[in-house]
């Protein structure tokens, strides 16, 4: 049985959250703030747990002097091995990109290879496992698919749909999430 308590308002803004549980009980959570300055906004991603106040461990330029500079950072994803290492991935400009923070500090943006609307987990040996979804346009036809990768194997497509261009009706195939299980 399952037992509510009242809420507690942890952040004000948290857009495109991500949230995981670690072996501990220990929650996590990476997301992105906006914050405007002279007219200038920035992008912050963001990350947090249970005993942490939120730290900004990447920040972009969305607009600065009337110019759009892209920046934004979106569909994040964030997993916590059994070491306790917390691993982010995000996209920003149409790259995928995972951070790792294994021994207190946050590693460089590693690109992935592989296509949007990303999620992955972390198994027991430390291996990242990543779905995305991904699409193209072939003498009319709309294809949309979901693919399988991780750091030991090459990717695979799971699942696959088709329809005409211009059909709003149809099959489609987006937004895959992943996880693993307790072993």
């Amino acid at each position: 049985v399952c037992s509510w308590t009242a809420t507690e308002a942890v952040v004000s803004d948290a857009v495109y959250p991500s949230i995981t549980v670690d072996a501990q009980g220990n929650w996590h959570m990476v997301y992105v703030d906006y914050a405007e300055s002279g007219g200038n906004y920035f992008a912050y991603l963001k990350y947090m747990n249970s005993y942490l106040a939120p730290v900004i461990i990447a920040e972009a330029q969305v607009w600065y002097n009337g110019v759009y500079h892209g920046g934004h950072f979106y569909n994040l994803s964030i997993a916590v091995s059994l070491t306790g290492a917390v691993h982010i991935m995000y996209e920003a400009d149409d790259t995928i990109y995972i951070m790792n923070n294994i021994t207190s500090s946050w590693s460089i943006p590693e690109v992935i290879t592989g296509v949007g609307d990303s999620s992955f987990a972390i198994d027991a040996q430390g291996n990242r496992h990543i779905v995305s979804s991904g699409g193209y346009l072939l003498d009319g036809i709309v294809y949309s698919f979901i693919q399988y990768m991780s750091n030991t194997s090459v990717p695979v497509i799971l699942a696959e749909a088709q329809h005409p261009l211009g059909q709003s009706s149809g099959e489609y195939v987006k937004d895959p999430s992943i996880a693993i299980g307790p072993n």
